[in-house]
């Protein structure tokens, strides 16, 4: 039997780090990307087409909430999935991993969570390839850009 239906048309049973990579190119959709960080996702890889080789989408990281134990493995799965951290895109070059957060206007809060987001990452997926934090933003904004400065996250700008 199929896994249900999310919010969306999803369907749930993903596992984290069980995401296939696929090729680092401009399509008309993207999954887990909103229509808005989908257009500044098309635009970053016009700049930039041969920046990466793969990527992959929707990636689950973090422990997610506790779950029931009475519940059925089906509902475990659901819950999993809707409770875990997701990050918009993992990018891989020959020796770096790019941990990618997508924002239309950046504020503040997306410097923490691209942080975590690549310490989330170490743990699933230990590598000797260097982690890199990457914020992909439509909007200058000074202080979070002087922030990725400081906790060493690429700021992109398209």
């Amino acid at each position: 039997a199929k896994p249900p239906l999310l919010r969306g048309g999803r369907r749930s049973g993903r596992r984290a780090g069980s995401i296939t990579k696929m090729k680092y190119e401009k399509r008309l959709k993207y999954p887990h990307l909103k229509a808005n960080e989908t257009e500044i996702w098309s635009r970053f890889i016009e700049k930039y087409p041969d920046v990466l080789e793969s990527v992959e989408y929707d990636v689950l990281v973090g422990k997610g909430a506790d779950v029931e134990a009475e519940e059925s493995e089906e509902m475990r799965k659901d819950i999993e999935y809707l409770t875990k951290k997701k990050i918009d895109v993992v990018g891989f070059t020959d020796n770096e991993i790019w941990v990618i957060e997508i924002r239309q206007r950046a504020g503040l809060d997306i410097v923490g969570k691209v942080v975590s987001y690549v310490e989330l990452y170490r743990d699933i997926a230990p590598t000797d390839k260097a982690l890199k934090g990457v914020l992909i933003t439509d909007l200058k904004m000074p202080d979070v850009e002087e922030l990725c400065q400081r906790f060493g996250i690429q700021y992109f700008l398209v």
